[in-house]
């Protein structure tokens, strides 16, 4: 799930990097920088927590 997010990030970056499509943004390159953090955080977390299992449970 984690993983999906943080490419959904990147390619939110590229868009408004790329094209600004809603002419919204007064700045897309600092819209991108933060899309890309984003992104980039995400899949980081997810590469940390690939092989978390919850503890067991004791009885």
């Amino acid at each position: 799930m984690i993983v999906g997010i943080g490419l959904s990030c990147f390619a939110m970056a590229f868009v408004l990097f790329a094209a600004d499509p809603l002419d919204f943004h007064p700045d897309p390159f600092l819209q991108a920088l933060v899309w890309l953090g984003f992104g980039a955080w995400c899949l980081a977390t997810a590469w940390r927590r690939r092989n978390w299992r919850p503890p067991p449970v004791e009885r």
